[in-house]
């Protein structure tokens, strides 16, 4: 029994290792947030206060990621399979849903059951209201601007920011000589650098060569010399003993 117990506490600090280490794999749940939605939103910009379109479909992302999130029934450090994983779960909530929408910013759902819901905006946040009044959720007001702004400055650089038609010919020009030069540059340096190892790695092959078959002579000298030696004794004491 006393010998069971190292074994048993060393398991059990495998296993909340183990545990550790898979809890420390899982995305942040903002992070997952914007990964989603940058892929699910396809819509116009909007500051979220104008159109509750935007701010609805995030507060319904941003709902399913934390009632889920650490949840064994999603890969929580994979962001592709849970973008599947969304889409599928948008779908079949949103299936039967008929959305309305006037362009005028009165936006409403109709759902399977036969409720329909408007949105009212009142000090940065969104009221869902059904037919009778009631108001069903709360959520705040999300502006796609600032996501498209983000995602823009993120894939270009800063040095490319710049508006079309302003840019120097002469400065490109210029640019495009240093970049050639610079390419040619690193062509004859590499030409240059294996030219000079060859010479060096063709001598480091004779070297190693010679090495190699000077340690295969020696151990069949030394050999010889002993066998040399005992025939050599043998024949002594032969010719000692016919004396006698």
């Amino acid at each position: 029994m006393y010998r069971l117990i190292p074994s048993i506490a060393v398991a059990a600090i495998i296993f909340t290792s183990g545990m550790s280490a898979y809890a420390a794999e899982n995305i942040p749940k903002d992070v997952i947030i914007t990964e989603i939605w940058s892929d699910v939103w396809n819509g116009k910009d909007d500051d979220g206060a104008s159109f509750p379109e935007a701010s609805y479909k995030y507060h319904i992302l941003t709902e399913w990621v934390n009632n889920n999130y650490g949840d064994d029934e999603y890969d929580w450090s994979d962001v592709s399979s849970l973008k599947y994983e969304y889409r599928d779960y948008y779908k079949d909530l949103t299936e039967e849903w008929d959305f309305e929408d006037d362009r005028s910013g009165n936006w409403q759902i109709t759902t399977e059951d036969g409720m329909t819901y408007h949105f009212e905006y009142s000090n940065g946040q969104w009221s869902q209201i059904d037919q009778n009044g009631n108001t069903v959720a709360m959520f705040n007001a999300h502006s796609t601007i600032e996501d498209n702004e983000k995602s823009h400055s993120q894939d270009m650089p800063n040095d490319e920011i710049q508006k079309p038609g302003n840019a120097d010919p002469n400065d490109i020009a210029e640019k495009a000589a240093a970049v050639a030069a610079e390419q040619q540059q690193a062509r004859d340096d590499k030409l240059t650098t294996q030219t000079a190892t060859e010479p060096q790695e063709a001598t480091q092959s004779v070297t190693e060569d010679t090495q190699q078959s000077d340690n295969m002579i020696s151990p069949i000298f030394y050999i010889l010399i002993a066998l040399a030696a005992v025939v050599i004794v043998l024949t002594v004491l032969m010719i000692r003993k016919k004396k006698h």
